[in-house]
């Protein structure tokens, strides 16, 4: 990625040249459980390590700061696994939209790490939609069904399995304890989606799937094709 590409390390005066032509992009994640071996930052860092790959591949692409809080309600017990309400977080996206909207640039991208976001961001994308000029795009791992079906398949969701413990080992392996790994696959009781049973008080480890059977190779598979298919759809919009 230039040198240049992070909006926080840029002046008012770079930013004021730049902006017009600019797409801006907001990644998105949490701070929440992610096992035994994964930081807590983990959704945060995909989400930043997915903008800067896109903004290595698209010349006016800025990488705003990231937004670490999100909907982690399943792991409001865990320390320290702080939530955001469902209205709160929605809320929180449409006001940074609006306000990003106002300096007018080329495009915002929204790109995010957690999947219990996915929802509440389309409809914020939704209902801002008539109140911003910009065009507005956003990803929630792009491509996901293909590399579940390439993956050790997690029995209820993506969290602290092989996938994102690959995307962790190619983008901050610093961070990853694979000694530390483990592989569980929580069963899915049948009040699961009909009552406020949570993906928190099913598994002990935190890990939904095969977190022992990641690598750097595959996280660097999983991370070209969600790159890939952001730079395509963001070509398609006209935001390249």
């Amino acid at each position: 990625m230039r040198a240049s590409a992070k909006v926080a390390e840029l002046t008012r005066e770079d930013l004021e040249k730049a902006v017009s032509k600019a797409i801006l992009l907001l990644p998105i994640g949490a701070t929440e459980q992610h096992g035994p071996h994964l930081p807590l930052g983990t959704d945060t860092f995909i989400a930043e390590a997915i903008c800067e790959l896109v903004a290595m591949r698209v010349a006016d692409a800025l990488v705003l700061p990231s937004v670490p809080y999100s909907y982690s309600w399943v792991w409001r017990d865990i320390p320290v696994s702080p939530t955001l309400s469902v209205g709160l977080f929605e809320a929180l996206v449409k006001e940074l939209l609006l306000s990003l909207d106002r300096f007018g640039p080329k495009g915002i991208v929204v790109v995010n790490g957690h999947l219990a976001n996915a929802n509440p961001l389309k409809y914020a994308v939704r209902e801002v939609s008539d109140l911003v000029r910009t065009k507005v795009l956003f990803f929630s791992y792009p491509g996901l069904e293909r590399f579940k079906m390439e993956s050790q398949k997690s029995s209820l969701t993506l969290h602290a399995e092989e996938i994102e413990t690959s995307i962790m080992l190619a983008v901050r392996p610093d961070l990853v304890k694979m000694e530390k790994a483990v592989r569980e696959y929580p069963m899915k009781p049948h009040a699961y989606d009909r009552s406020a049973l949570s993906l928190g008080s099913l598994s002990i480890s935190g890990v939904f799937g095969d977190a022992t059977v990641a690598s750097a190779k595959k996280g660097e598979e999983y991370l070209s094709i969600m790159v890939d298919e952001i730079v395509a759809t963001m070509a398609a919009e006209g935001l390249t």
